[in-house]
């Protein structure tokens, strides 16, 4: 008996294709990696295509239920598949804490892996399909992408029950499954995340989420790029996230995060 539930444990990880070099840096194939990454398309196409696909609304209608049986709405959440900038040879992309214009804010630039590993920065999110194993999109070393990062690894099934869901609805190679939750950078009152993804010079793009007033007219027309399943326990608020190309800053993008309180 002992041998064959061993048998079937072995049989679960190779069906589902989720083990634990999925969770860490570890054994991360670099090349691969960047290789993938600076393939993918900007946002303003991808934003384009996912409106064309029509299977949007549906979609999240079913990963909500997923997401609900795992019980992973607290962390998990969809967010479009696009690159802010190309990966440097042996980089990854990595969001971290810290400070932007003298303000609070969450970064994310290419960084090279052994520095990343050395900054504990885990997978944070995930490009899945039915028929590869799942592909990290960006890292982060915030302590609540640990958290998620836990839960999901007690039923790395549910990775698999997402692929497949992105599959059916052929939304794979426009939509990644993403821990949204961050402890480091939390919004307080009428506020919200405004993101700003840009390029100053070769030596220096970066992505910067910091947290602005509600109100400002900084942020909008722009299109969305992340969707929460769930409401996020420790804020109780929805989560949603847009992105503009502003034409007048070469390379520039501008996304919003929105903060909306609900009565609990």
């Amino acid at each position: 008996m002992y041998r064959l539930f061993c048998v079937t444990i072995i049989l679960l990880i190779t069906a589902t294709g989720v083990s634990a070099a999925h969770f860490s840096l570890d054994d991360l194939d670099v090349a691969a990696y960047g290789k993938q990454y600076n393939s993918l398309p900007g946002p303003d196409a991808q934003d384009a295509a996912l409106k064309e696909s029509g299977t949007f609304e549906p979609f999240m209608k079913e990963a909500r239920s997923v997401v609900d049986r795992y019980d992973l709405g607290s962390h998990v959440g969809m967010r479009l598949t696009h690159r802010h900038f190309s990966v440097k040879d042996g980089h990854i992309m990595a969001e971290e804490y810290g400070t932007y214009d003298e303000r609070p804010s969450l970064i994310t630039s290419s960084q090279a892996l052994r520095e990343a590993m050395g900054k504990r920065m885990i997978p944070a999110s995930w490009i899945l399909s039915r028929a590869e194993a799942p592909q990290m999109f960006e890292a982060s070393n915030d302590e609540a992408v640990y958290e998620g990062s836990k839960l999901i690894q007690r039923s790395p099934e549910f990775l698999d029950a997402m692929a497949k869901l992105l599959d059916s609805h052929k939304l794979d190679s426009l939509l990644s499954v993403a821990l949204l939750s961050r402890h480091s950078l939390a919004s307080r009152g009428q506020q919200f995340y405004g993101e700003i993804s840009f390029t100053m010079e070769a030596s220096r793009q970066e992505s910067v989420v910091q947290l602005w007033d509600e109100g400002t007219d900084r942020f909008k027309d722009s299109i969305l790029t992340s969707w929460p399943l769930g409401v996020p326990r420790e804020h109780k608020c929805t989560t949603t996230t847009w992105t503009r190309c502003d034409r007048e800053r070469d390379g520039c993008h501008w996304p919003r995060t929105i903060r909306s309180h609900i009565k609990t």
